[in-house]
């Protein structure tokens, strides 16, 4: 008799954690290709939404979303699998220390409202070659080029070769 008074109790926890578990949770995922970057490297951030298909449109964070130390270099949407829309950024990094990437969202839109979903801060840690104790950073910005450089140089002592040439031949 005494176990029939603690049943309702019983249900009444079970029914509360059954809720807890069906739950949906939010349809936005996000990682990245690497955790921690060195100076000058380039990486992938990856923005996932599952099943977008209740929605009339999805809004991802465009390249104005990423500022210093991050430069934007390329954005590629697709469609992963059925019932999923990502977008891929191609990044570059110009830091010299840790670093956030926060404040990002996406928005879908329904018969003209509009529900945002929050992103995750994430965080990205600054490898260096340097020792911990050693209080160094870059005096200049950290360049890098999109292409060969070599191709550039050859092109340039060819041109100034060419002016040398007609320079004589003309006097």
């Amino acid at each position: 008799m005494r176990s029939m008074k603690f049943f309702p109790g019983f249900l009444l926890i079970l029914a509360v954690l059954a809720q807890a578990l069906t739950a949906d949770a939010q349809p936005v995922r996000v990682h990245a290709s690497n955790d921690s970057l060195r100076a000058g490297a380039v990486f992938e951030l990856y923005i996932l939404f599952d099943n977008p298909d209740p929605f009339d449109r999805i809004v991802f964070p465009d390249s104005s979303a990423f500022s210093d130390p991050l430069e934007f270099r390329g954005r590629m949407r697709a469609v992963n699998r059925a019932g999923s829309d990502s977008v891929r950024y191609s990044l570059q990094f110009f830091g010299s220390e840790d670093f956030w990437i926060d404040g990002l969202f996406v928005k879908a839109v329904k018969d003209g409202d509009t529900l945002r979903f929050d992103i995750p801060e994430m965080p990205f840690y600054f490898k260096s070659t340097l020792d911990g104790s050693a209080d160094l950073r870059p005096l200049k910005p950290i360049f890098a080029f999109k292409g060969p450089i070599l191709p550039w140089i050859l092109g340039g002592l060819l041109l100034l070769a060419i002016a040398i040439a007609a320079y004589f031949i003309l006097k």
